[in-house]
């Protein structure tokens, strides 16, 4: 662990002075070695500063907040907020030549989430050290990480190329609110991720052993999967997390509501004690919330084979919630959920919607059944009522 400690420290000093700067933002390699089990990140592009404009992002009938965990959603009616979205025009590099034993990035602020993704993982390890200067230190690197990914914008990346995933970039806009754009958007004739999606495809990659098999479950909503190759599986992944996100929080990171055990913050509705070592206000951050939400999701389907659950039994003997979110419940039939069952709804249409799922253009029994329920239900004090 020291040693992936200095490892880091060592990227950070190195981008900090003029020259490691210079050559990272030309496409240069930097001289680390990789530490063992990270990915790097792909290629990517020369950091451009975000103009950025205050957009209004809505948030619908469910915050999603209370489904954390607690199956008592909040009814926002309208709340909106403010935020920032970057408006840049891509300036590309051309990645540099690998090297034996180092990694060559081509950006900058790609070598900084790569810092992010090392440190998240330092930060985890180091918790039972509390607030000690070490996890303050390596905190301070992964926010700097996050706030250069922030201000590359929207880039073009080499994970989300050619006809397919120009046509995946299209039905994603079409299919997400506004403030989804964040991860993914069309620029031109081209596929352009945005800093979330840059955060939610790296952490996803990071458990690839997870989230390339194919649960029990899947095939009510995306019989398709099967037949996906590896990138097209890592591609619904990431379309799955927005459908989860757009449920819980309208994408909307700056979302709170009460849950059973606090607050609930942010794009996946996280309260801290599920993410160990952060805070409410460190929530607020879409890329530590991601993370978390990607890391967390995958501990849980290590342990079943199925992607929704609804009660399980627990070690007393009584039930509980088969999974931290309620918008990946199935136990419709259960009315103490109130409206969190109308968010596991709306994220089963949306993974309804990915394309290539349905075989033969036709959708499944149980993506017909969700779009009747979610077109002819709506939430009213938190309780379901017919339209």
């Amino acid at each position: 662990m020291l040693r992936r400690l200095q490892q880091v420290l060592i990227v950070t000093v190195w981008l900090s002075s003029p020259f490691g700067f210079a050559h990272a933002m030309t496409g240069g390699a930097a001289p680390v070695a990789a530490a063992a089990g990270a990915v790097a990140p792909g290629a990517g592009a020369a950091i451009a500063p975000a103009n950025t404009a205050p957009t209004e992002v809505g948030i619908g009938d469910i915050s999603g907040g209370g489904s954390a965990g607690s199956g008592q959603p909040t009814v926002g009616g309208g709340m909106t907020a403010q935020l920032p979205v970057a408006n840049t025009q891509p300036t590309t590099t051309q990645p540099a030549a690998a090297v034996p034993g180092m990694i060559a990035p081509s950006s900058a602020a790609m070598w900084l989430q790569f810092c992010a993704m090392i440190s998240q993982g330092l930060t985890n390890s180091l918790m039972m050290r509390g607030d000690s200067p070490e996890s303050r230190r390596i905190r301070e690197i992964r926010d700097a990480a996050d706030r250069a990914n922030d201000e590359a914008g929207w880039r073009p990346d080499d994970r989300y190329r050619g006809e397919e995933a120009l046509r995946l970039g299209r039905e994603a806009e079409a299919a997400f609110g506004r403030g989804c754009h964040q991860f993914i958007r069309v620029q031109g004739d081209q596929v352009e991720l945005g800093p979330w999606g840059r955060t939610l495809l790296n952490e996803i990659e990071n458990h690839r052993e997870v989230y390339q098999r194919e649960e029990a479950d899947l095939n009510l909503y995306c019989p398709g999967f099967g037949q996906f190759n590896e990138a097209r599986r890592t591609h619904f992944r990431v379309w799955m997390f927005m459908s989860m996100a757009s449920a819980e929080s309208s994408c909307n990171p700056g979302t709170t509501a009460q849950a059973v055990n606090g607050q609930a913050t942010g794009l996946f509705q996280l309260e801290p004690n599920a993410c160990p070592g952060e805070t409410n206000q460190s929530l607020l951050n879409p890329h530590v919330n991601s993370r978390c939400a990607v890391g967390r999701l995958a501990r849980e389907l290590r342990g079943r084979d199925t992607l929704m659950i609804g009660r399980v039994r627990n070690a007393r003997g009584g039930t509980q919630s088969g999974s931290y979110w309620g918008v990946l419940r199935n136990d419709d039939q259960n009315s103490a959920r109130g409206c969190d069952i109308i968010g596991a709804w709306k994220t089963r249409s949306l993974m309804c919607q990915f394309n290539g799922c349905q075989v033969g253009g036709r959708k499944t029994a149980e993506c017909e059944r969700v779009d009747q329920l979610l077109g002819g239900n709506r939430c009213v004090n938190n309780r379901i009522v017919p339209r």
